[in-house]
């Protein structure tokens, strides 16, 4: 029938733009991979520490900006593999929205 086409079509566009999606979270993550370190960590041009002072640590900063709980760069790196793994799930409809959600997240 016409609308079980229809119905079909908007699903797999669906599907081609949750895909699209994962795959710019994906390349997002290995074009910043390198500047971890210098970006997101303490060892970089803002400490957290700078940042918290920078906010007046400001609680709703501190909830929203996951990458500034730690300053360690194995918080980042693992923050980094963690918004790949949702990513994946993004592209594989595994809990899209919630994976949707998150990503949006880890990436402010």
């Amino acid at each position: 029938s016409v609308l079980h086409q229809n119905h079909m079509a908007a699903h797999d566009a669906d599907a081609r733009a949750r895909q699209a999606v994962a795959l710019l979270i994906i390349c997002t993550v290995v074009q910043r991979w390198d500047v971890l370190e210098a970006c997101y960590s303490d060892e970089g041009i803002l400490p957290v520490a700078n940042w918290q002072a920078q906010v007046n640590n400001d609680a709703l900063h501190r909830l929203l900006v996951v990458h500034a709980w730690s300053g360690s760069i194995t918080w980042q790196r693992g923050l980094a593999l963690l918004q790949v793994l949702l990513a994946l799930g993004l592209a594989l409809n595994r809990q899209p929205r919630r994976c949707a959600v998150l990503s949006l997240w880890l990436y402010a």
